[in-house]
């Protein structure tokens, strides 16, 4: 149980210092529902909240960046398998007067 104690005491000195619960799960190897009970009563401050929140938008715009090239890639992929299948197409076959890809 004295372990427990130590990590529960790093734990939250952690958090006062700003700390999100990945940052400091990261150190302390418990389960995220033991940390949200230790550290329910530790406040933030507005500066710490706002590097917090700042950390979840940066996440957010990676997770999208990263999100469209994929939907880029696999576009481009699934045109490219879809021009080798169809061929060559005349002028007189095509349904749009020019090219869209």
């Amino acid at each position: 149980m004295i372990k427990k104690e130590k990590e529960k005491e790093l734990a939250i000195s952690l958090r006062q210092r700003g700390f999100s619960y990945t940052e400091i799960l990261k150190q302390v190897p418990v389960a995220k529902s033991t940390l949200s009970l230790w550290l329910q009563s530790v406040g933030l401050s507005k500066k710490q909240k706002q590097r917090l929140t700042q950390k979840k938008i940066n996440s957010a715009l990676k997770g999208a960046a990263v999100r469209r090239q994929n939907r880029i890639i696999l576009t481009k992929q699934i045109h490219t398998r879809a021009k080798k299948q169809v061929g060559k197409i005349s002028s007189s076959q095509r349904l749009f007067p020019t090219d869209l890809f």
